[in-house]
């Protein structure tokens, strides 16, 4: 019994430390890309935001609520207007003041519906500037941006064609108060597009490590994982739209309940993004 009891302890305390490894490894991602997340409904892609977010504790900008260092962001102020790519080609710039916090990063949930493909007409017309600030942002603010959408065909092409990294959120299993959510990692957009499978080295092949090496050299980085989280760590409400499109209930309470620590204060939430007060 003591024996099936230490094989366990081990086996639980090796999946941590390898979900501890995984989740330090995305972290550098997103610290020094722009990153998309993709996955179907339910997959968890909010879910990976939160990890990220808590694993970072820095303040950020994001359109819904992730705990209190985030700051409310509109498309509107992701923006260097009147500049646009226009102007850079004919070398006409207009200095302008920096509207955002330098190194404070910009999550985008739900980017389909913020910054849905099928509009891009509109989207060019609406939002002209924010594909220049988009592809400048490490030089103009020393951060980055990031987006959720459900299918990466779905989101904005300037967004997804110049992003760095692309994270498909695949499923998440629960265990009582404890999840694991499984997803890969890719560098490249032609093999996340495709949900590329790495390829899988065999010893009893001599020539494996040569095709493998070829594999990435073609495809990128392809890397599958898991990590490991808790409910009380989740932060955002998971039916925040509900609560932007639909009219509360008479006398019912402007606060945003969440999944896990309690709630997040919907009137501190949107302050003016211009003016950022500091919490730790």
């Amino acid at each position: 019994m003591e024996s099936v009891l230490l094989i366990a302890t081990i086996l639980v305390g090796y999946f941590i430390i390898r979900s501890r490894m995984n989740l330090s490894f995305l972290v550098k991602q997103f610290e020094r890309n722009n990153v998309v997340v993709f996955g179907k409904k339910g997959a968890g892609k909010d879910m990976l935001f939160q990890q990220i977010i808590n694993a970072r504790n820095k303040h950020h900008y994001s359109n819904i609520p992730f705990g209190k260092k985030t700051l409310p962001i509109v498309m509107n102020d992701i923006s260097l207007w009147p500049n646009t790519y226009e102007e850079m080609i004919n070398g006409k710039i207009t200095k302008v003041k920096p509207n955002l916090n330098e190194r404070f990063d910009i999550y985008i949930s739900d980017a389909g519906v913020m910054l849905p493909s099928q509009y891009d007409w509109l989207l060019h017309k609406k939002y002209p500037s924010l594909p220049l600030l988009y592809a400048l942002q490490r030089h103009l603010y020393a951060s980055n941006m990031h987006v959720n959408v459900q299918s990466l065909s779905r989101v904005w092409k300037p967004i997804r064609e110049l992003a760095d990294g692309y994270v498909q959120s695949e499923r998440v299993i629960w265990l009582g108060p404890i999840y694991i959510q499984f997803i890969t990692y890719y560098d490249r957009y032609e093999s996340a597009e495709r949900s590329l499978l790495p390829m899988k080295r065999r010893i009893v092949n001599g020539m494996s490590d040569a095709i493998a090496d070829q594999y990435i050299a073609t495809n990128g980085l392809i890397k599958p994982m898991y990590l490991m989280g808790t409910k009380k760590r989740i932060q955002y409400n998971t039916r925040y739209f509900k609560d932007v499109f639909f009219l509360k209930p008479t006398g019912q309470s402007d606060t945003v309940v969440s999944d896990g620590t309690g709630s997040v204060d919907t009137k501190e939430q949107t302050d003016s993004v211009g003016s950022i007060t500091h919490r730790d």
